[in-house]
């Protein structure tokens, strides 16, 4: 089952990821957290060009953090989501009713688009993924009393300083605020091939996290190969002790090695050719390479044809100072490649002329007609296009009586069950005394 799971740079406007897994023709999308308004119109240009679709399955919060959620309202007012998984710590204490401005707002917007809410607490399926921590029991109890407390002040970013992580730069006791340690934790295998979303969790919690899977008989570290650093790989949210039990014993020399990966749209900057050797001669020495990917503390906007991501991630076996591992099954963002699916994917060209005067009666039916085409199965695109404004008439241009619906299904079975589906009969029905033609072009990748 392939997978891709693509992470916006932190320097957009806070911590945003997006996710799908699947088959062709049958991919699932999630997000987890949205970082800011900016992440978030970026996440929905992403998924909406990368992934081609306008539903995500699953959306997470990992917690009620304003740069983390404000971008999830963004996807919610723009695509259709499937399910809403958030804390709300505002039901386990009445002085929190007045706080958290964001997170509420996502939740009233959830509950007037009927979209389901759930809270992911520790043993929640979420797809594929599991929530690890936290328990819900430990959230009420412990963390919630503390939510509102100032923790120490943050050390500095160790990413940002030494561009790596190794025992002499962490320690475990390390405080962080009962907010950031509330984030959910997801876990999720793809082929055996295990990844981790951690929001920003601190060490207790990816603590509670290691006994979890362990109380679950997960391998973590001999299967885990994409980790999300929490909080960008902050000094104060990680230690040695947690990471050997995530992703296994550092070795002598081993380490995380934290850069940028860059698109391969983007020309690769000039480099001294010395340092690079001096560099090659240093991983040599310490018998291991650096890993295809990982986070940075501010990494910068790769343009391309995606808009503006750079997928970051971190092999875990780096930790343990081993050869690098590439996450086979996945697909690179802003890749020339076509994904399988686009391959099969049907093309709808269908063109409506109205009788004269009648175009808008038809498009306003179209608009409300439109929300229950794209929650149907397999719907990628759905819209409705006329002449651009501007451009002269010439004979290519269809009019003021004539619209353009472009669609596109994941297969021909679904555009089928869409022609069949009683929605479109009612909408067939309504437009039918103001239409004067259709013609309908279905069709599918050269």
């Amino acid at each position: 089952m392939g997978y891709e799971v693509d992470l916006l740079p932190v320097s957009t406007g806070g911590a945003a990821i997006c996710a799908r897994w699947g088959t062709p023709g049958q991919y699932k999308v999630m997000v987890y957290d949205g970082g800011t308004a900016i992440s978030g119109e970026r996440l929905v240009a992403h998924i909406e060009r990368q992934y081609m679709t306008t539903r995500v399955d699953y959306m997470v919060s990992s917690h009620p953090a304003e740069d983390h959620v404000a971008g999830l309202a963004v996807v919610l007012r723009k695509l259709q989501v499937g399910e809403l998984w958030m804390q709300r710590p505002w039901a386990y204490a009445a002085r929190l009713r007045t706080e958290l401005p964001a997170a509420r707002a996502l939740k009233q917007l959830a509950d007037s688009k009927r979209v389901p809410v759930r809270e992911p607490f520790a043993g929640a399926g979420i797809g594929p993924f599991m929530v690890l921590a936290p328990q819900r029991d430990w959230y009420v109890d412990q963390l919630i009393p503390e939510f509102g407390q100032s923790a120490a002040a943050p050390r500095a970013n160790i990413a940002a300083l030494l561009g790596r992580l190794t025992r002499s730069n962490l320690r475990a006791d390390a405080p962080t605020s009962a907010e950031n340690e509330s984030s959910s934790v997801l876990y999720g295998e793809f082929e055996g091939r295990g990844v981790m979303l951690t929001g920003r969790a601190g060490i207790r919690t990816l603590e509670a996290a290691a006994s979890f899977a362990e109380q679950l008989g997960l391998d973590l570290p001999g299967k885990l190969r994409l980790l999300q650093l929490p909080n960008s790989g902050s000094a104060d949210h990680l230690s040695p002790e947690v990471l050997d039990r995530i992703v296994g014993p550092c070795r002598p020399g081993g380490g995380v090695h934290l850069g940028e990966r860059r698109s391969r749209a983007t020309p690769q900057p000039r480099r001294d050719p010395g340092a690079g050797a001096a560099r090659r001669r240093q991983f040599r020495d310490a018998r291991h390479e650096p890993p295809p990917l990982a986070p940075d503390a501010r990494p910068r906007v790769v343009p391309g044809p995606a808009g503006v991501h750079a997928s970051l991630r971190v092999s875990a076996r780096a930790w343990r100072g081993l050869r690098r591992d590439s996450a086979r099954g996945s697909f690179p963002v802003n890749s020339t490649v076509q994904p399988q699916e686009q391959l099969h994917m049907i093309h709808v060209v269908a063109v409506i002329t109205a009788k004269p005067g009648q175009r808008d009666l038809i498009l306003e039916a179209y608009r409300a007609n439109r929300p229950a085409v794209l929650a149907e199965k397999g719907c990628i695109e759905y819209t409705a296009t006329i002449d651009a404004a501007g451009m002269p008439a010439s004979r290519g241009s269809f009019g003021p009586d004539t619209f353009v619906v472009v669609e596109k299904w994941e297969t021909l079975a679904d555009l089928q069950a869409h022609a069949a589906a009683p929605h479109m009969a009612a909408y067939g029905t309504k437009v039918k005394d103001w239409t004067e033609s259709r013609l309908i072009h279905v069709l599918e990748p050269a």
